[in-house]
């Protein structure tokens, strides 16, 4: 479904998902598209890819603890 979205200036593409969690209970996914020519199943796949990569590399941002890296200090810059 296209539809307008408050603060947005663009026209954008909703996309609801309903799905079934491993201990049997339904969830919901609502993603939104601002790419004009997007279609749903194809937002839904950038999706899941994209979900796989955040999989990744959450275990590798924890244990690195790469948010407390002196790297963001001006003087080991």
């Amino acid at each position: 479904m296209r539809d307008w979205l408050k603060g947005f200036d663009q026209e954008v593409l909703l996309v609801r998902r309903i799905f079934t969690n491993k201990d049997g209970s339904t969830g919901t996914l609502n993603l939104v598209c601002s790419a004009p020519s997007c279609e749903g199943g194809r937002a839904a796949a950038i999706y899941e890819k994209r979900w796989k990569v955040e999989e990744f590399h959450k275990p590798l941002k924890s244990n690195a603890a790469l948010a407390e890296s002196p790297t963001r200090t001006v003087i080991t810059q």
